[in-house]
């Protein structure tokens, strides 16, 4: 007997087209999502919101998917994913907010605008036709949830994951990021150059930056008034010697120098210059996130933006450079990245 296609497969493909809109593509709603406990807080506090009005700090598409950590001390939010045997959402460890010991949790959407992604799951044609929609559609947010990108990547299918098309992350301020911090943003940021479809993708940056008060106490006076800014050529510093071709699975990081400190500049390996310094750090302020970074090279669209927060007056020449590194956020360092990256 031939199999007979299901009556909804069996409908014109506009007619398909115009119910994925309904239950993927609800109207966006301009209402800030209010903050929840039952996520992990940001380790920031927005002091300046640069004449932006919207609850994301990144600049948004009409429809954003805001996508947080579940906090697990608020065992009421998280006890139900976490102890649910049919729950395939998968989990991973984070520091708790004292950054001492190690927690399980998983992830969860802050903002639900309406979807019904079921549909997805109906049939592989159903996936493949509303995959695009769902997913070249809206922005996932993270925030300084990166350690939240790589379990909800993975979960999703290669046809699925090839069709994401904006990403938005927070890195956290400088001084204050741990070892772990680093490792969950090496590992987000090699799955997404190895995993999704780079030349198509639009990244969204903020960057937690630290503006101290004005000593001379004048009014509208600001403390980045007092510090000098780095121009294009101070991040050539940073900038890796060789920028290669992304990672892959079981290679060497593209940037990886091999120890030829020496290399002359004015060389050149597989068609790219060999012009930057390839620093880690500067004045004790860590860098290699940036290197890392860098493996998204080739990137559809770059948006850089300062999450802007007060901190107090440098005492050392770590906190002075972050200073300063910060009033330069949105103008020598977006620069300079954008030109790197935007090939």
């Amino acid at each position: 007997m031939v199999k007979q296609a299901s009556p909804f497969l069996r409908l014109p493909t506009e007619i398909r087209l115009m119910i994925y809109e309904e239950l993927l593509l609800p109207p966006a709603s301009s209402e800030p999502c209010p903050p929840s406990a039952k996520f992990v807080a940001p380790v920031y506090r927005k002091d300046e919101d640069h004449q932006q009005n919207n609850a994301s700090h990144h600049l948004r598409a009409p429809r954003t998917l805001q996508i947080r950590t579940l906090d697990p001390d608020n065992t009421a939010a998280a006890s139900s994913i976490l102890s649910s045997p049919k729950s395939a959402r998968p989990r991973y460890h984070i520091r708790d907010a004292m950054r001492t010991r190690t927690v399980t949790t998983t992830y969860a959407l802050a903002n639900n605008p309406g979807l019904h992604p079921a549909i997805l799951r109906a049939c592989r044609q159903c996936h493949a036709e509303a995959a695009e929609l769902l997913y070249g559609a809206y922005v996932f947010d993270f925030d300084t949830h990166v350690e939240a990108v790589v379990p909800f990547l993975s979960t999703l299918t290669p046809l699925a994951r090839a069709r994401v098309a904006r990403i938005a992350l927070v890195k956290r301020a400088l001084p204050s990021v741990k070892e772990f911090d680093r490792a969950e943003w090496r590992a987000a940021c090699e799955y997404m150059a190895r995993e999704l479809a780079v030349p198509g993708l639009t990244l969204s940056l903020g960057v937690v930056a630290g503006k101290p008060p004005s000593s001379s106490g004048a009014v509208g006076g600001s403390g980045w008034d007092e510090v000098p800014a780095l121009a294009v050529e101070h991040f050539r510093l940073i900038q890796p010697r060789s920028l290669g071709s992304r990672p892959s699975s079981g290679t060497a990081t593209p940037t990886d120098n091999g120890g030829g400190a020496a290399e002359d500049a004015s060389k050149v390996l597989n068609g790219d210059l060999l012009y930057g310094l390839g620093l880690k750090a500067i004045a004790g302020v860590d860098f290699e996130w940036v290197e890392q970074l860098l493996w998204l090279r080739g990137l559809r669209e770059l948006h850089v933006k300062a999450i802007v927060e007060y901190c107090p007056p440098p005492v050392s020449e770590t906190m002075a450079f972050w200073v300063s590194f910060s009033k330069s956020v949105e103008k020598g360092f977006k620069q300079w990245i954008r030109g790197v990256m935007l090939v």
